[in-house]
């Protein structure tokens, strides 16, 4: 037997509702993590003569997770004679003798100091620092090398000494530092460049992230652990009320057509539930069904039965539209002006006669 009382709906669930997580635009575009996109950022972001206007901050905090790291040459790196030099130059996929690339080069002519970085997003390190480190030498006397990555990378199997592994997240805590002070001369879409960027790259965001997660699902178990009964049985209540609405929004379409058909009116209709997944809609948790008819001069036209979305009631309404996403001012979403439990002809007449007025370019009052 169908329980009668849905308990599990009274909890209010307000982890598990959160709103989704804001635009990036790295995620839109589809290269979240994609390690040349990574280091064209990271560029951008290193080079103090940029327009983000962040001056020095993010190669400065290249210098302090380097520290005294050994060159190399074998000697240890002076950083802090280093920072504030506002001389870097910075390439990305620099070449080599042997036609090899560096993922970033960060050069100072003015120091005689070279700083190699393999940014490693995803992959596994097999590049040839040998190589690199000779490509750097010749022009700089002092040469340190780097491994960025989201976690630090294990580096025993690397054979030229000295190489420092750097996660992102160290990176964006030394810049953070000194971003307070430059904020307000930074440039603002700079700034929101970072912020998406960090978002995309922090393994310590991802773990939040993960942790954020879960605590949803936790709260979503706890509200229907012990409640299965009644969570099927909504959901089959549900389904069955979709169906009952499918049914009478059928003989709505029939009978709408012809009257429209009776007036001269030319046109093609459909019928779509809330479960129609084509239809973009939200896979049938809602008791709604879409009557829409299309005029052959133009625009639809449609008949909302069921559960209205911008009132939360049951009942009819109408919205009508040239472009679906932009529905006509007057005719947005409007009350029918009958109730849910009238008469179908009534509904029938009353939605026919809104049509003729929409094909007529006049206001549904």
């Amino acid at each position: 037997m169908m329980s009668q009382a849905f308990e599990f709906l009274d909890e209010p669930f307000t982890i598990a509702f959160e709103p989704a997580a804001p635009v990036n635009v790295f995620s839109v575009a589809g290269f979240p993590r994609r390690e040349t996109v990574a280091s064209n950022v990271l560029a951008f972001l290193l080079d103090p003569n940029e327009r983000h206007g962040f001056g020095t901050t993010f190669v400065d905090a290249v210098l302090v997770l380097l520290g005294d790291a050994l060159t190399t040459a074998g000697d240890r790196f002076d950083a802090d004679a280093c920072r504030g030099s506002s001389e870097w130059s910075v390439a990305t996929e620099a070449r080599t003798d042997d036609r090899t690339r560096i993922d970033i080069l960060l050069e100072n002519d003015a120091l005689d100091v070279a700083i190699v970085i393999e940014n490693k997003v995803d992959a596994t390190i097999a590049n040839p620092f040998g190589t690199y480190v000779a490509h750097a030498s010749r022009s700089h006397g002092t040469v340190v090398a780097a491994v960025l990555a989201p976690t630090r990378r294990d580096l025993a199997a690397v054979t030229v000494p000295g190489i420092v592994a750097i996660a992102y997240d160290d990176l964006f805590d030394a810049a953070d530092a000194a971003l307070y002070d430059v904020g307000p001369m930074a440039d603002q879409r700079s700034l929101e460049l970072y912020a998406q960027f960090r978002e995309t790259t922090s393994e310590r965001i991802a773990t939040m992230t993960i942790e954020h997660e879960q605590q949803r699902l936790d709260e979503l178990w706890s509200a229907i652990e012990h409640r299965q009964d009644q969570v099927l049985d909504f959901f089959t209540a549900l389904e069955s009320v979709n169906a009952v609405l499918a049914a009478r929004g059928a003989r709505l379409q029939e009978a709408i057509g012809q009257r429209l058909d009776a007036t001269g009116i030319a046109h093609s209709s459909w019928l779509v539930t809330a479960g129609d997944h084509a239809w973009g809609r939200s896979r049938g948790e809602r008791a709604l069904v879409y009557v829409g008819f299309k005029p052959r001069t133009g625009g639809s036209i449609e008949l909302l039965v069921g559960w209205l979305p911008r009132t939360g009631t049951f009942g009819y309404a109408v919205k009508a539209y040239q472009s679906r996403n932009r529905p006509t001012r007057p005719w947005d979403h409007i009350p029918l002006g009958l109730p849910f439990d009238a008469d179908e002809d009534a509904v029938a007449d009353r939605f026919a006669q809104l049509a003729l007025r929409w094909t007529a370019g006049e206001r549904p009052d």
